[in-house]
């Protein structure tokens, strides 16, 4: 099973652009000691930025922390990259070659073999367990946490996501999968406009950033969400998309509208 490494791959960034001796600190650079690419570095650095962990001008390699390391906590990085995804595992694929690299894994380790300890100790036995009790301590709090992150993260799969595994294993999405891939593909040096449409923040690694990629990647490729709750677009991409926060209905409605009447118009 792939997990979630952006906790780990998050701290990892913000630790290779602290220990830094050079002026300069890029994306290419960073995405060597991960052993990963630049463009999943940028988005990462991205979302640091809009939680005002990070401070950096677009186009310029100096990108700084923006508060002490004291400050920063592990529960800031995780909500600036995980939003309310429950994850806790470490990238252990980074390069060994690189300082920091070589040893994130063990400056964090302890950090979350003690949480798995605390929900062992204090024996709470499901996700909701604990979920409106007053704790004593900070270490029963962790401990229920530590529990509701198992939980999730080793409960049976439940509908609808069975059937949505079942979908992706499908021949059809197999056909279905190629015949864009031959699309994009083909029209990769011609303009092509992505669309977004009511996509939430649960899995954007799966729906959302591969098309904010092909957006940065692609010369002439354009992004536009509509959203009635989120309108984040990654700061890579900013000049070539934009977010509408709105009713999906109402928006349509309102392009057809203006589309008509532009139509009307040219007659």
């Amino acid at each position: 099973m792939k997990y979630s490494t952006r906790l780990s791959d998050a701290v990892h960034i913000l630790v290779f652009i602290q220990q830094s001796d050079s002026t300069t600190v890029s994306s290419a650079d960073i995405s060597v000691s991960i052993k990963t690419n630049p463009s999943y570095v940028r988005l990462i650095m991205a979302n640091l930025k809009a939680a005002g962990l990070l401070n950096g001008s677009r186009g310029q390699a100096t990108p700084e922390l923006a508060k002490s390391p004291e400050e920063i906590t592990l529960l800031d990085i995780y909500k600036a990259v995980e939003k309310d995804k429950p994850l806790l595992h470490l990238d252990t694929h980074t390069n060994p070659e690189c300082g920091v690299g070589v040893n994130i894994q063990l400056a964090l380790a302890d950090y979350y073999e003690q949480i798995q300890k605390d929900a062992e100790k204090y024996g709470f036995k499901g996700a909701f367990d604990g979920m409106y009790s007053g704790f004593d301590t900070r270490e029963e709090h962790w401990g229920f946490i530590a529990t509701f992150l198992n939980t999730t993260l080793n409960a049976p799969v439940r509908e609808p996501y069975l059937n949505l595994d079942e979908i992706l294993k499908g021949k059809k999405y197999g056909e279905q999968y190629q015949k864009v891939s031959n699309y994009i593909q083909k029209n990769k040096d011609k303009k092509i406009l992505f669309l977004e449409l009511g996509v939430g923040r649960l899995t954007p690694m799966f729906i959302q950033e591969p098309f904010w990629n092909l957006t940065f990647s692609l010369p002439d490729a354009y992004y536009i969400s509509v959203n009635a709750e989120y309108d984040f677009l990654p700061e890579q991409i900013e000049d070539k998309g934009f977010c509408i926060l709105g009713d999906i209905g109402k928006v349509l409605k309102d392009v057809n509208t203006r589309m008509k009447r532009d139509q009307a118009s040219e007659e």
